[in-house]
């Protein structure tokens, strides 16, 4: 049976770290939850060391943090822009009814 573990793992490996494409995809899949990041992880674990386990932990957190950040960048600019034209609008109907209110004659001039 440990054989077959063994097996299972070495072919694990070689799908998903078996070139760099295949690298390059099974990391963006484990980042944007196309497949569990463990599932990725765990060849890794059992065929080069447990000792990549807290740098590949790292960068899932870093690269979903830089992710988040972008978005959230992203939603704040357009809710400022929003923001702006908003007031713009508000400033300019404020002066519109402050002039008509003392255009007494109703003819557009004070």
């Amino acid at each position: 049976k440990n054989e077959d573990d063994q097996s299972k793992s070495m072919q694990e490996l070689a799908f998903f770290y078996g070139t760099l494409g295949d690298t390059v995809l099974s990391i963006y899949k484990g980042v944007t939850g196309g497949i569990d990041w463990g599932e990725v992880l765990q060849p890794l674990r059992s065929q080069v060391s447990n000792a990549i386990t807290p740098f590949f932990m790292l960068y899932i957190a870093f690269v979903v943090l830089c992710m988040l950040n972008v978005v959230t960048g992203v939603f704040v600019e357009s809710a400022l822009a929003t923001a702006k034209r908003d007031k713009a609008t508000y400033m300019v109907s404020s002066v519109k009814s402050v002039f008509d209110h003392f255009d007494l004659n109703k003819d557009g001039s004070l």
